[in-house]
């Protein structure tokens, strides 16, 4: 009986012992625990939420340009070659000559749309040359194309400073407050910072243009600009940022990003 019963105990060392061995948990320190757990779920399912709305509103986005431009430029394509076509069967080869040049001129017009749609979900080069230099080349296109806009800029950290997943984020958001300013700002001059410090890396688009009175519950609005604003918000909250607007009515808007930096 003996032998069945010191079989049935713990021995020492035993699970059972250094379970028992173990400190029990304070009421204040399983107060803090349960916070910290509710916390990290609330955070988590921030970043789910702020991810669904950036898809949607990429979604909404690519939508519109398939609609407005490639939907329009394939109408348009159709409508001449058809012309194109009845030229032919009437035997009149230079109105059919004229529609085929024409429909030539619509075909590249929209495999140059399609490029641009492309190089706005994610540029090729992103991956080839890395942040800095596709930066560099944006700010390069972008004062050929608005060369009445001042576009100054001062990048103030290396490429290996910037986490790769943060790279591709980094540059969609300056990239939608950029064309926010030409679409809505009537600015004459913008400035991109990008810099660190030791603990954040921080990213700021500012701009002299009219500025308007911004209410946080404006970024749910389905328009334009609070469809960018948004946008450019929840890139910044999936990927552990701080999102900021300052904008005061006839002297321009501030768009400032913060992320912390993991320290070894």
């Amino acid at each position: 009986m003996s032998t069945v019963l010191d079989s049935l105990l713990p021995r020492p060392g035993s699970a059972p012992d250094r379970l028992a061995d173990a400190p029990c948990l304070t009421p204040a320190a399983k107060r803090q625990r349960g916070a910290q757990q509710r916390q990290a779920k609330a955070q988590s399912l921030l970043s789910s939420t702020a991810l669904l709305r950036m898809q949607e509103t990429e979604r909404k986005r690519i939508a519109t340009d398939l609609h407005d431009s490639i939907g329009q430029s394939l109408s348009a394509l159709s409508c001449v070659i058809n012309k194109g076509l009845v030229g032919i069967s009437q035997g009149r080869t230079q109105v059919a000559g004229e529609m085929l040049g024409w429909a030539a001129v619509q075909v590249k017009a929209a495999i140059l749309e399609i490029q641009r749609i492309a190089m706005d979900l994610r540029p090729a080069i992103l991956d080839d040359i890395g942040l800095i230099a596709t930066l560099t080349w944006f700010f390069r296109e972008y004062r050929t194309l608005h060369p009445d806009l001042a576009l100054l800029s001062e990048i103030g950290l290396e490429e290996a400073e910037v986490a790769r997943s943060l790279r591709s984020h980094i540059f969609r958001i300056v990239q939608e407050a950029l064309n926010n300013v030409i679409k809505h700002a009537h600015a004459s001059e913008v400035l991109v910072r990008l810099w660190r410090t030791k603990r954040e890396l921080h990213l700021e688009v500012a701009d002299n243009g009219s500025g308007f009175e911004f209410r946080h519950d404006e970024l749910a609005l389905t328009d334009g600009y609070a469809l960018g604003l948004s946008g450019m918000r929840d890139r910044a909250e999936i990927t552990g940022g701080c999102f900021r607007i300052v904008s005061v009515p006839g002297k321009g808007t501030r768009i400032c990003v913060v992320w912390p930096l993991l320290l070894p």
